[in-house]
C-alpha cells in the first residue's frame, strides 16, 4: 500500500520540507568531524522523520484533494483544480439523473511509455497497465454506487439511458523505489496521468473532457512500482467518480 497526492499537494508539502532541509544543512556543518557511517545514520534517520512529519503535515493541514461540489455554471469553459481535478473542459451541461448506467471502457495504452526492458521496472508497468481497467472502473463504480450502475459493456447500438467515459493512460512512470527509501521525501516518485472524455454515445455529445495525475510519494520500503502505479489509477477513478456525481441535481 502507498501513499498518494496530486500534483499541487505535493508542492505544499515540498514547501514545509524546505524549512527542514535548512535545519539539516546546518546540524551537517557541525557534524563535520563525525565518522561518515555516523552521519550517514543520521541523514538516514533525518529522512524517514521527514517522511512523518511531511504525512503528519499533510493530514493535519488539509492537504487531501479538495471537493467543492459545485457545478460549473458556464457552458462551454474550462477551469483548473475543480473539484479535485487537475483541469476540466467543461463542454455542455447534463444531468445524471438522465441516465441509469455508466459504461467505462478499457483505458487506452497504446500511446503510453514503457520503460526499458532491461530495467527493473518494465514488468511491474506493464503488470499495472493489464490490471488498470479494473482497477479504474471499480473505483468509479465506488464513487457512484446508489447513483449510477457501472459497467463495461456497451452494447450496439447503445441503449438510452447510457453515459460513457472514455480514457486513455497517458503517462505511467514508476520512479525509483531506491530513491523513494533512501533519498528525501519527494524523490523518485511514481506517478500515473489519465486524460478522458464523458459524453453520451447514443447522440455523440461529449459533456466533460479531463485531464488528471496522481503521484505516488512514499511506501513501506519506499513503496513498490506496482502498489504506488495501483494506487494512482484507483485514486484517479475516484476522482473520476466524484466529478460525475457533482452532476446529480438532486
Amino acid at each position: 500500500m502507498g501513499w498518494n497526492l496530486a500534483p499541487r499537494e505535493m508542492i505544499a508539502i515540498e514547501f514545509r520540507l524546505s524549512r527542514i532541509h535548512k535545519t539539516d544543512s546546518a546540524c551537517a556543518g557541525r557534524l563535520a568531524g563525525v565518522k561518515a557511517s555516523s552521519l550517514m545514520r543520521y541523514r538516514l534517520h533525518l529522512s524517514r522523520l521527514m517522511a512523518f512529519v511531511a504525512a503528519a503535515g499533510f493530514l493535519l493541514a488539509g492537504c487531501a484533494t479538495t471537493s467543492t461540489s459545485q457545478k460549473p455554471t458556464k457552458f462551454s469553459s474550462s477551469a483548473k483544480d475543480w473539484n479535485g481535478i487537475d483541469s476540466v473542459e467543461f463542454v455542455q451541461d447534463f444531468k445524471v439523473e438522465d441516465y441509469a448506467r455508466l459504461v467505462v471502457l478499457p483505458l487506452d495504452t497504446s500511446k503510453t511509455a514503457l520503460p526499458p526492458k532491461e530495467e527493473n521496472t518494465f514488468a511491474p508497468v506493464v503488470l499495472v497497465l493489464k490490471k488498470s481497467d479494473d482497477l479504474f472502473r471499480s473505483h468509479v463504480a465506488e464513487k457512484l454506487r446508489g447513483i449510477l450502475d457501472v459497467t463495461n459493456q456497451l452494447g450496439e447500438p447503445p441503449p438510452a439511458g447510457t453515459l460513457l467515459v472514455r480514457g486513455r493512460i497517458a503517462d505511467m512512470h514508476p520512479g525509483s523505489q531506491a530513491a523513494r527509501y533512501w533519498g528525501g521525501f519527494g524523490a523518485g516518485s511514481a506517478w500515473v496521468k489519465i486524460n478522458g472524455e464523458v459524453a453520451d454515445p447514443k447522440s455523440g455529445a461529449v459533456f466533460l473532457k479531463f485531464e488528471q495525475q496522481r503521484i505516488g510519494a512514499m511506501g513501506l520500503f519506499g513503496g513498490s512500482y506496482d502498489a504506488l502505479l495501483s494506487d494512482c489509477v484507483e485514486s484517479i477513478g475516484n476522482d473520476v467518480g466524484r466529478m460525475i456525481s457533482v452532476f446529480k441535481t438532486r
